[in-house]
């Protein structure tokens, strides 16, 4: 029986960048954004840059406030929004897995922090980061920056608006691709003059906040609920007000469909005249998981053969699955909607021979709450 496998990982462009647990901090004076760690990198072909890191304060007897944020050639990939720093105590603040499209070039990376409050503070910065380049097949991606973008009071304006266009399905040994992970990310900032920490990633139903820049997501201009969000204004603190801009928005999307074009806008609101800028990245792949439940391909091949898939994690290592079946319409579980589940952490070797299930009517799940990779497809034909 020939067998036909497919590599979606490409690990011989996957390199670490910087990965510790020195402590990059500064306590000695309020400041605007300032870098505490940069890495710098050039690469030769377009790649997907990772980064995890985690941000901490250590606080005497009165509360300090401050912002920690990373970017990517000094725009904002990630951003945590103004935050009380407790008093008497330490407190981390880890990012999420955050994943970038990077065309080929130069580029530096920098963690930033601001502080607006001194307080009591006795450290705060970076403590861990893990940096780290990617490759995979059918990946494609972009960073947008809006500019400074006027909105009138009392006018839901369009400050960032991208169109997004799905390559048609590939064809793969063990059929095609069905759908890809589309990862979001924005980073909203005040630009009027006089800037303020004045701007809010808002979800569905929330009402907007009076002289704040009030940001709402659009998705082929259906307003959808971020999936993690921060705003930069915590307790309307007006201490050195232009300090530490930068609110964030996070949205993943597990179900894009091949060959088509999807629009993603954040519009604005405020109550006065204002301007708002915000810095968007978009990231498409199919083996990269969404988080959810996933349909990453259609299978499609002999009867009797034998189907493999293996998944990977990234920079988390929680426990993932592969499911071969159907979701049945009175679910009772995955007990009896798939005829074939295969669980663990690390490296996950899935197999599945199909001998009395039909191949094209099955569909192949891969279920995660972290963001893990399908590094390899294959199938042995009978």
């Amino acid at each position: 029986m020939p067998m036909f496998a497919e590599q979606e990982r490409l690990y011989a462009d996957e390199l670490s960048l910087s990965s510790d647990s020195t402590e990059y901090e500064e306590h000695a004076a309020t400041h605007d954004w300032t870098a505490r760690k940069t890495v710098t990198f050039t690469t030769t072909k377009d790649l997907i840059l990772c980064v995890k890191a985690n941000f901490w304060s250590v606080v005497g007897a009165s509360v300090a406030k401050g912002a920690m944020r990373i970017t990517i050639d000094d725009k904002p990939i990630w951003a945590s929004g103004g935050k009380s720093l407790p008093a008497g105590t330490t407190t981390n603040f880890p990012t999420p897995d955050i994943y970038v499209y990077l065309a080929s070039g130069a580029h530096h990376l920098d963690f930033d922090t601001a502080v607006w409050v001194l307080g009591s503070i006795q450290k705060f910065g970076l403590n861990s980061h893990n940096v780290g380049l990617l490759n995979f097949n059918d990946k494609l991606g972009s960073i947008t920056d809006s500019g400074s973008v006027a909105n009138a009071a009392e006018v839901l304006t369009t400050i960032l608006n991208v169109d997004v266009t799905v390559p048609a399905a590939r064809k793969l040994p063990v059929g095609e691709i069905a759908h890809y992970s589309a990862l979001i990310y924005a980073v909203a900032v005040d630009s009027h003059t006089g800037t303020t920490r004045r701007t809010k990633m808002l979800l569905i139903g929330e009402s907007n906040v009076a002289a704040h820049n009030n940001c709402h997501l659009f998705i082929n201009d259906v307003e959808v609920d971020w999936s993690d969000h921060l705003d930069d204004d915590e307790d309307a603190d007006a201490t050195n007000p232009t300090y530490g801009l930068g609110a964030k928005g996070i949205y993943i999307i597990g179900s894009v469909t091949p060959a088509q074009t999807f629009n993603v806008k954040v519009k604005s609101y405020c109550s006065t005249d204002s301007h708002t800028q915000v810095y968007g990245q978009v990231l498409l792949c199919p083996w990269l998981s969404p988080q959810v439940d996933y349909s990453p391909v259609t299978l499609k091949f002999g009867q009797a053969s034998t189907f493999y898939a293996i998944l990977e994690p990234l920079n988390t290592d929680t426990s993932k699955s592969s499911k071969l079946g159907k979701t049945r319409f009175h679910t009772f579980g995955d007990a009896t909607d798939f005829y074939d589940v295969d669980t663990g952490t690390g490296i996950l070797l899935a197999s599945y021979t199909f001998e009395v299930v039909d191949v094209e009517s099955c569909s192949w799940i891969v279920s995660c709450t972290s963001i893990i990779c399908i590094s390899y497809l294959g199938v042995d034909l009978f």
